[in-house]
């Protein structure tokens, strides 16, 4: 008898500093952001403040700086 694995493919994200990064997290989550295109226009900004919105305690700007970035990161599960 031998062991069996299970191994899940996971889909490499862009980086989350990137727009792009942002736009398939804040997507993956339900929030939105459009076209992963790496414009960060209106859908993507309101995707963003609305993320921060859910997420106490980050600053609603619809800013994606390194705090709601780390948030992204953690909500996806990386």
């Amino acid at each position: 008898m031998g062991t069996t694995y299970v191994v899940r493919a996971r889909t490499r994200l862009e980086p989350v500093d990137q727009v792009r990064g942002v736009q398939r997290r804040l997507n993956i989550l339900g929030y939105n952001a459009g076209p992963v295109d790496g414009d960060m226009g209106p859908r993507t900004e309101l995707a963003v403040l609305n993320f921060q919105a859910d997420n106490s305690p980050l600053v609603i700007d619809g800013l994606p700086g390194p705090r709601t970035q780390r948030a992204l990161r953690d909500r996806v599960g990386e």
